[in-house]
């Protein structure tokens, strides 16, 4: 086709690849962005003490289906970040009781 030769012989502009691989950093800067935007959800439902070390994805689900970050990050990244900050804080709660039980106090205790 002669419009792709044309393209190709385009010494001054950007070559096809290299508007391919812009459009690719664009998407996954978006991504990174609604991640983001999801895990900052997941702290602040820690924070205000919605998630705990045993809330599942159904319930957090219920709690934030609403909520812009939750209805726009990536289902599959977005449960893997769930599951891997569940279980940070499901270890923080352990460790919590385990000092409680041991009489240890921690700066966390002040929460």
């Amino acid at each position: 086709d002669e419009r792709y030769v044309r393209l190709c012989q385009n010494l001054d502009g950007s070559r096809p690849r290299e508007l391919f691989e812009d459009l690719i950093d664009e998407i996954e800067d978006e991504i990174d962005r609604k991640l983001d935007d999801f895990e900052d959800l997941l702290r602040d439902g820690y924070k205000a003490r919605e998630l705990h070390g045993n809330t599942t994805w159904e319930k957090a689900e219920k709690l934030y289906r609403h909520d812009k970050a939750w209805k726009q990050a990536p289902q599959a990244e977005a449960r893997k970040l769930f599951v891997k900050f569940i279980a940070k804080v499901f270890r923080r709660e352990q460790e919590k009781e385990r000092r409680k039980r041991e009489g240890i106090r921690s700066e966390d205790d002040a929460d």
